[in-house]
């Protein structure tokens, strides 16, 4: 007899022990005690016990064959989340810490034969409820525990059980090393063995259905007591590269014979592949490869913390790759070996970080941080869809600045312990597996990559930016042109974006990886909700947040948007269309790059209060943007870019086409270009032969005048091997209708700080001094105008003769220091988050006004137009998409009595904390940007559309603004 493996998998006992006293009462080792209910093995608790977070007792009852007496018989858990103490009839045979890696007892002495063995466990998951409370000494912030420490906190024996019985000699591990620069397998085998004898042991190579042999060999040795470590090449012939489009797989089978008897036999799965980094990209077995991937934050509708079987693994995965992904970053959590091996069978790559990105300082944290990074590794080098391990994400250094440059700071304080710690990880890492490439430090202040076999850190830029939507040609531009040095976005214009570390910090000369940005939309959360009203009984806390955030933006939508949109389901589709353009742009943007080695999307699938982040929504479902970047992932594309997606009657607008190759086409192509007007006539239509290479090509800009005709404007490049079609992309770009007769106009009179606005006014002739106005118009400014006395005189003669009054952005600056240069960055162009509400307060007003950050980004909100005159030919109804991206609010308002006329709309989010119930997410994220708010016998129109900074560039600010000042309009 080899090994047999016995899974002890199937129904357990189970006893939750809410108040710690369950190991005192003799739980753990008293079998006369009988549990009081019974849960799946693998399963986390939560199934059966949703919010709980603390400690339980397991047990399950087994036998063991008479004929096992004399082997050596081990227990084995994949994973237990996070302590668990076991004892084995009665006796405490060892514990472990840790709770996303395997380990295993040696029972050989405490098992029984004669009758039924009872095992239990004692598992400790200690809470994440914002108490910092501690159970045995472990607190949940100072343990490995990754994107737990945000979302769903699983817990208990949630991988296989098993017993491994082999003989008393025994292959303990195997790794698999290929090389296929000398096309050869090095072994890595240790024996354990408590005899001496003549060892002869026998390495087979075969494809997975043992019907091919591509080498056996056979080698004598001695082996000795205690551990025995043997190194052997194996030269391959005629093998298969392991690759996306072709993962050929090989079984290496290890069998040990000593004194002539067969003791045991042990096999791997491995591919032949190689990756490395050469001239700042990566390379797949000596070829040039794009990585293209999503981030994957492992939350599951049913188990929680894994997929409900393997064949719904491979649905997802074989989704992804028709989708034109090609690598998965598995973010801040190792996933399971089931994954893995379909990831394996594939053809998908793995980006793998072990479950320490935030954990904090401890006396434990290098004893905890080492096993973590070590028992991952062991576990997972033989994959050879892993092709890269990840230590930290977004940890920072010593010396980078604040959001405001103001001090110096870790990027993230709570990592101050574990950044101490970064070489010494990777140092483990590297000790254990020499083929991959080690990241220190995703999207981080300073970050270092080490080359395979390398010791030595190498610096390179690792960006993790989420551009605000609709993507503008300034956001367009920037991911562009990321890799290049700071220096060079200080000297070009790119509006609204603080210039820091999260931008520039780049160059030509290092590798550059985007390894966050994007979303993908609100989920169409009537169906995800049925999935969870087809399970009743079962409340998941991901069911709770979901139900929430949709109860939220139903009472939203029941409220403000009923009219707005056809029905609630079709809002929701509305914002995912405005998603996937963006994200489709972003990802040419990216590729279009000439330095961007990979990208990685946020993310893979809806979760949790991150649940309109996803290419698939939270039942991994394509959303509308699975489909934009399957188009913008294509190998072969044409993407297409305009400087102008707005344009006066009579202007130009240029359409920049360019072609990226990832393909390895070479040859003649031909691009097509086509534009017509609204009336369907051509007005620009061109061929351009050019010789296609590899990479990026920037083939040609053209130049289209519109005419005067009012509309939509389409153009499509389509790409052309002789009579093939390769490949078409569409842009459309509009004419706003022009300004009118001042006739139409009411009698204003305008209140300008900058002279901007009473320039506009000058140059279309419109009269702005009356002294006694239908309509006073109020510029904004950066200085403080709370207590203006021109404002107060104003309000003062609405209030008590009427009127209105226009403010043209918010009517106050914030008045805390530090609100007060957060509102300076924002207004002098750059990149800014506000993330919680805050209220005005000034004795002018005779209330206070509540605003909040509608910048709309990575989760929301989305800013919509309702069916009025004041946005007569701007296509009101609909979430606002690109064409609008000049004037899209910065701000929304809350009012009590304010009629919304144009507004904001999305979900909660909350940042590093939770607590139950969902209590941790923030408010709702609505508001309303054109609002109409009475005062005595006047009305205040508060505006926060960005309309004077762009008057005479953008012609959606003039017409709106031209609207806004009509006879009967507001």
């Amino acid at each position: 007899m080899g090994r047999e493996i016995i899974s002890l998998n199937g129904p357990w006992e189970i006893q939750f022990d809410h108040d710690n006293s369950g190991k005192e009462k003799g739980l753990l080792t008293d079998e006369s005690i009988t549990f009081g209910r019974t849960t799946d093995v693998p399963s986390t608790w939560n199934c059966i016990e949703p919010e709980y977070e603390g400690v339980a007792f397991y047990r399950k009852r087994f036998t063991v064959q008479p004929e096992f007496k004399d082997k050596k018989i081990r227990l084995r858990f994949g994973a237990v989340n996070y302590f668990a103490e076991v004892s084995l009839n009665g006796m405490v045979i060892g514990a472990h810490e840790g709770g996303y890696t395997p380990f295993e007892f040696d029972i050989t002495g405490s098992v029984r034969f004669d009758t039924e063995n009872i095992l239990t466990v004692r598992v400790v998951d200690p809470p994440n409820d914002g108490s910092g409370r501690a159970i045995d000494g472990i607190r949940h912030m100072e343990i490995p525990s990754g994107k737990e420490s945000w979302y769903v906190n699983f817990s208990g024996i949630w991988q296989n059980v098993e017993l491994v019985v082999t003989n008393r000699t025994y292959i303990e591990d195997m790794i698999v090393i290929p090389n296929i620069e000398k096309n050869s397998v090095r072994v890595r085998l240790t024996v354990q063995s408590d005899t001496v004898g003549n060892g002869e042991i026998v390495f087979c190579v075969s494809d997975l259905t043992d019907s091919q042999i591509l080498v056996s060999d056979q080698r004598i040795t001695c082996i000795d007591e205690g551990h025995n470590l043997m190194i052997a090449d194996l030269p391959l012939e005629n093998f298969d590269y392991w690759e996306p489009d072709n993962p050929v797989l090989y079984k290496l089978t290890v069998t040990l014979k000593i004194d002539d008897s067969f003791i045991d036999s042990l096999s791997e799965r491995f591919g032949m592949r190689g990756f490395e980094l050469k001239d700042n990209f990566f390379h797949l077995n000596g070829r040039k490869i794009i990585l293209k991937g999503l981030l994957h934050q492992q939350q599951y509708p049913k188990n929680l913390a894994y997929p409900a079987s393997r064949a719904e693994a491979r649905r997802i995965v074989r989704l992804l790759k028709d989708g034109g992904w090609n690598i998965i970053r598995i973010h801040i959590r190792p996933t399971t070996p089931e994954f893995l091996e379909v990831c394996d069978e594939e053809g998908m790559l793995i980006f793998e970080e072990p479950a320490i990105g935030w954990i904090v300082d401890s006396e434990k944290l290098e004893e905890r941080t080492l096993t973590e990074v070590r028992d991952m590794v062991k576990r997972d080098r033989n994959h050879p869809s892993v092709v890269m391990w990840g230590i930290l994400n977004e940890s920072g250094v010593r010396g980078a600045p604040d959001i405001l440059g103001r001090t110096k700071m870790y990027w993230n304080k709570s990592d101050m312990g574990v950044q101490r710690l970064k070489p010494k990880l990777a140092r483990a890492i590297r000790e254990l597996d020499g083929s991959r490439i080690i990241s220190d430090d995703s999207g981080a202040v300073t970050c270092n990559y080490y080359p395979p076999e390398s010791f030595e850190p190498v610096n390179y830029y690792d960006n993790h930016l989420y551009m605000s939507y609709p993507l503008s040609h300034a956001g367009f531009e920037v991911f562009r042109n990321l890799g290049k040095p700071e220096d060079f976005f200080r000297s070009h214009q790119f509006e609204n974006f603080e210039i820091n570390h999260r931008i520039g910090g780049g160059s030509p000369e290092k590798l550059y990886m985007q390894s966050e940005f994007g979303c993908g939309g609100v989920p169409l959360w009537p169906e995800v909700l049925k999935y969870y009203d087809s399970e009743p009984g079962i409340m998941y806390r991901d069911e709770t947040v979901y139900r929430r955030i949709d109860g939220i933006l139903r009472d939203y939508y029941d409220r403000e948007l009923t009219g707005v949109f056809d029905s609630y389901e079709d809002a929701l589709i509305e914002t995912q269309k405005v998603q996937a353009i963006s994200a489709r742009r972003m990802i040419e943007a990216l590729r279009a790059n000439k330095l961007c080695a990979g990208y990685v999307f946020t993310q893979l699938h809806d979760n949790d209060y991150e649940c309109n982040a996803g290419i698939l929504d939270p039942l991994f479902r394509p959303k509308r943007v699975y489909e934009a970047a399957q188009e913008a992932n294509r190998p072969l594309r044409v993407a297409l870019e305009t400087w102008e997606r707005t344009v006066f009657p009579g202007g130009t607008f240029n359409i920049a086409v360019t072609v990226i190759n990832d393909a390895g086409f070479n040859g003649e192509l031909t691009l097509a270009l086509t534009t017509t007007n609204p009336a369907g006539d051509v007005i620009k239509e061109e061929k351009i032969p050019f010789e296609a290479q590899d990479g990026v090509q920037d083939v040609h800009t053209f130049e289209i005048t519109t005419g005067n005709k009012e509309g939509s404007y389409s153009t499509r490049a389509e790409l052309y091997d002789g009579e093939n079609l390769l490949d078409s992309a569409e842009y459309t770009n509009y004419v706003i209708p022009p300004v009118g007769d001042p006739v139409e106009l009411k009698s204003i009179n305008l209140i300008s700080f900058k002279g901007k606005v009473r320039s506009w006014f000058d140059t279309h002739g419109i009269p702005s001094d009356s002294a006694d106005p239908d309509l006073y118009i109020i510029e904004p400014t950066d200085k403080k105008q709370i207590n203006d006395a021109r404002i107060a005189n104003v309000l003062k003669k609405v209030k008590e003769n009427g009127a209105d009054v226009l403010f043209l952005g918010l009517p106050l600056i914030c008045l805390s220091d530090a609100d007060e240069e957060l509102q300076e960055l924002r207004d002098s162009g750059k990149y800014v988050c506000w993330c919680s509400p805050t209220e005005f307060e000034s004795d002018v007003f005779d209330f206070d006004i509540p605003y909040y950050d509608s910048k709309p980004r990575f989760v929301g909100p989305y800013h919509y137009f309702k069916k009025h005159p004041v946005f007569e030919s701007l296509v009101p109804g609909h979430v606002l998409d690109d064409r609008f991206a000049g004037i899209m609010p910065l701000t929304s308002v809350r009012i009590e009595g304010a009629v919304t006329i144009g507004g904001s709309f999305g979900t909660p989010i909350g940042y590093h904390f939770k607590i139950r119930g969902c209590e941790h997410a923030r408010d709702p994220r609505y508001g309303t940007d054109l609002a109409i708010v009475p005062y005595g016998k006047g009305r205040l129109i508060i505006s926060t559309y960005r309309i004077a900074e762009n008057l005479g560039k953008d012609p959606v600010a003039d017409r709106l603004l031209w609207n806004m000042l009509k006879k009967d309009v507001l």
